[in-house]
């Protein structure tokens, strides 16, 4: 009887140390996002951070790096972000494009050339320059070279203008993309008796 009741002491005390073992051990294994502190959605660990510091959303990390302009190393560990491509954002998650007063300028410039060249095209068809030498092979007058010469130079620097604007237009666009990060490799091990990728 004695040494019953010493097992029946014995076993009550391990039982509420094993459940509180096994709570300690859930929490600790819960993971919850470092920026925002949620553990719902999808959760990456894309540096050498660990413990509480590892995981953190793709969303959450991509407004971090547009407000401190480091989307190389994180901050913590100076590690290089693991990512795996980019993604375009939504539209309406895009930031807004910046008019500055040179931006101004350089439209009304465009506009600018773009009614000297219709004007001079206006002239050139007003005076049958093309019929006179295309047509008819008339000598070329000196009003028609220097028409044809005014029309060229503008062309050519409307022609650049607008190149410029295009490439500011796809520059805007590609700035308008997301990294896909992943889990970095030293958070992954392969257990040389499965086949699949554990998360550590």
């Amino acid at each position: 009887m004695v040494v019953t009741g010493k097992n029946e002491c014995s076993a009550g005390m391990v039982a509420p140390s094993s459940s509180a073992s096994s709570s300690t051990t859930s929490n600790s294994l819960r993971r919850v996002c470092r920026i925002c502190q949620s553990g719902s959605g999808r959760l990456v660990r894309p540096c050498h951070c660990s413990g509480t510091m590892a995981d953190v959303h793709e969303q959450c990390l991509y407004a971090w790096i547009v407000a401190s302009r480091n989307d190389q190393r994180c901050e913590i560990c100076q590690r290089l972000y693991a990512f795996d491509g980019t993604r375009l954002l939504p539209v309406w998650k895009w930031s807004q494009p910046t008019f500055t007063s040179r931006t101004v300028v350089e439209w009304l410039l465009i506009a600018a050339l773009v009614y000297v060249c219709w004007y001079m095209l206006t002239l050139l068809d007003e005076r049958c320059t093309l019929d006179r030498l295309v047509v008819n092979a008339l000598p070329i007058r000196s009003s028609d070279v220097a028409r044809i010469a005014v029309l060229t130079v503008v062309a050519a620097c409307l022609g650049l203008s607008l190149c410029s604007q295009l490439f500011k237009v796809v520059d805007y666009v590609a700035r308008q993309t997301m990294r896909r990060y992943i889990d970095a490799e030293h958070h992954c091990i392969e257990p040389p008796s499965m086949g699949k990728t554990i998360t550590v």
